[in-house]
């Protein structure tokens, strides 16, 4: 037996049915706890199940399946730390819930069945868990996308299944990650940013660190003490927007003007990207001064952010420069219609330590594939960071953590 899932998103209703005829789907089982929406009139009960009926495919709102449930106090899922899917993973305990995924394969049995919510991307979704239900009992289940693009479910990674039941239990977790609010957030990050510094330049005489840019590491830039001994540490970049170092869009003059412009570190042991240079012979003369001052040896740390779609420094989507053996590539943003810098995975991954600092609930989809789903840097770059040899630390603001199952490091998580 299959079933589908389908989310109707911001969806015309022609486009809607068009996807819905593409899967010969029969029956929609509408899975919504309020089977409406304000923004998308067309997916109204009433208006939906009539203007299905006259494209020959039947309707039926299942509210004991909707998803708008509240977590118990003694809860065994708390593998979730998004309260509405724990509280529906609770739901799924109860014979009300067992009888109605019974009567879902009562239907499916008789007629191509999907399921239907409102979110397009089924991760963000309950019914995601009632995949995890319906496999349980040996249902196959495939994800509809559009008319050209779908997938099978894949169970939850955490999920235990006993018989046809399912808990998500707490998981322990190598991944080393720190959930916390933004103050807190950019306090540790700081501080491991000292720590690492001073004992490089106890230890060698020098401290080596890459750069990030963009808005997010801005409170980390500014609260980094000018008491730190900058003298034996060397700056670089890892990546640049291929301007001059005085343009607003400028790596280089972000840090500058949050932390370079105010602490005692020699002209010289700044290392920016010539970002308005040719950019090959940037990406060159840049790899060439790593390795006058590095030589063989790794930068003792590098920071990293992460956009909203997986992308890290300037990693994107289908970069050739993932599979560079290179240190620096010039590469070209199809989506920014522009050039970038940006130091390669080949460079990254020696790090001795790697800081990733993710902020912001458009961030949480693209967190969740980039750590929990299935390895696919092509789409999601900065999952080349499991494959790094140094140790790789995540700092993740409340919003950005909202999807993911995994559980912070004891030793990362915030103090109360």
């Amino acid at each position: 037996m299959t079933i589908w899932t389908i989310g109707h998103s911001t969806r015309g209703i022609d486009d809607f049915i068009e996807v819905l005829r593409a899967y010969g789907i029969e029956m929609l089982v509408d899975v919504r706890t309020v089977p409406r929406s304000r923004a998308n009139p067309q997916f109204n009960k009433d208006t939906l199940g009539h203007t299905l009926s006259e494209h020959g495919i039947e309707y039926v709102h299942e509210k004991s399946l909707g998803g708008l449930r509240h977590p118990k106090p003694d809860s065994p899922n708390t593998g979730w730390h998004n309260e509405s899917f724990r509280g529906f993973a609770d739901y799924m305990q109860t014979r009300e819930f067992s009888q109605a995924i019974d009567r879902l394969m009562e239907t499916a049995s008789a007629k191509r069945t999907a399921i239907m919510c409102a979110e397009m991307l089924p991760w963000r979704c309950h019914r995601s868990l009632i995949a995890d239900a319906l496999m349980a009992r040996g249902v196959e289940v495939v994800e509809i996308f559009d008319k050209e693009k779908s997938r099978l479910h894949e169970m939850t990674p955490f999920a235990v299944v006993e018989w046809e039941s399912i808990v998500y239990p707490e998981q322990e977790s190598d991944l080393k990650i720190s959930v916390c609010e933004e103050d807190t957030l950019y306090r540790q990050a700081a501080d491991l940013f000292a720590e690492i510094a001073i004992r490089a330049v106890r230890k060698k005489g020098m401290f080596a660190v890459a750069l990030s840019g963009g808005n997010t590491p801005k409170p980390l830039y500014s609260l980094l003490s000018d008491d730190l001994p900058w003298d034996g540490i060397h700056i670089f970049f890892g990546d640049e927007r291929c301007v001059p170092p005085d343009d607003p869009q400028s790596n280089f003059r972000m840090a500058n003007e949050t932390l370079l412009s105010r602490i005692d570190v020699a002209e010289g042991n700044i290392h920016r990207m010539k970002g308005e240079a040719d950019p090959e012979s940037a990406a060159r003369e840049y790899e060439a001064e790593i390795k006058s001052v590095l030589g063989d040896s790794p930068f003792d740390l590098i920071l990293l952010g992460m956009g909203e779609d997986g992308h890290t420094a300037s990693l994107f989507p289908g970069s050739e420069a993932l599979d560079s053996h290179k240190l620096v590539e010039a590469v070209w943003v199809p989506k920014l219609n522009a050039h970038r810098l940006t130091m390669t995975p080949h460079a990254v991954h020696t790090a001795e330590q790697i800081m990733v600092l993710v902020t912001g609930e458009n961030k949480a989809e693209a967190l969740k594939q980039v750590i929990e789903g299935e390895f696919d840097p092509g789409t999601y770059p900065a999952q080349t960071l499991r494959s790094a040899e140094g140790e790789v630390r995540w700092f993740v603001d409340p919003c950005a953590a909202e999807l993911l199952a995994i559980s912070p490091s004891p030793a990362l998580q915030a103090s109360a």
